[in-house]
């Protein structure tokens, strides 16, 4: 049986639930100590220790932060920059009243993807994965945007069959090109 990892007690103590109030997580705070997530979680409810309002963080400047994330630097750049979390970066600016801009996802509009042209190409059966390779995004892409402008997508049996009817159309036509008489 491992040996019991004593509880921490005084500065050490008072640090890990000043962390975990200011909104560190557990996880990190286990992994910190050396003990299992399940410990950490038992040591913070034994004393009390709950999340506190995300105001603040230690290793974030607040002027700073907030006047580069109004100059245009993106949320990733700054919680690359600070060492936080995405989630914990946008608590902070919600919590200085800065409104928070979340990256818009327009199915509709897909900049390489061409709406047009990819709804005609699948409707005359070209398939989702020749689609994707000709614009150079992925298969899962294509048939989320063909969704989106409500193409309905070809079965697997359907697939498998306008598969097999291209092959043969294409066989008949190679076989034609080299008869003497038509």
């Amino acid at each position: 049986m491992p040996r019991k990892i004593p509880e921490p007690t005084g500065r050490t103590r008072t640090n890990l639930i000043t962390a975990y109030a200011t909104g560190t997580p557990g996880r990190a705070l286990a992994k910190n100590h050396k003990v299992s997530e399940a410990t950490m979680a038992k040591w913070l409810r034994r004393w009390g220790a709950t999340k506190g309002p995300a105001t603040s963080d230690p290793g974030v400047d607040r002027e700073e932060a907030v006047r580069l994330y109004n100059d245009g630097t993106p949320l990733s750049t700054l919680m690359r920059h600070y060492g936080v979390t995405r989630r914990r970066m946008e608590l902070l600016l919600e919590a200085w009243d800065v409104p928070v801009r979340r990256t818009p996802r327009h199915p509709q509009t897909d900049p390489k993807v061409d709406r047009e042209e990819a709804v005609r190409l699948y409707n005359d059966g070209t398939s989702a994965q020749a689609l994707a390779q000709l614009y150079g995004v992925t298969p899962d892409r294509v048939k989320r945007r063909l969704r989106a402008w409500d193409v309905p997508l070809r079965t697997r049996k359907q697939a498998a069959q306008h598969t097999a009817r291209t092959r043969r159309e294409t066989q008949a036509r190679a076989l034609d090109a080299y008869r003497l008489f038509p």
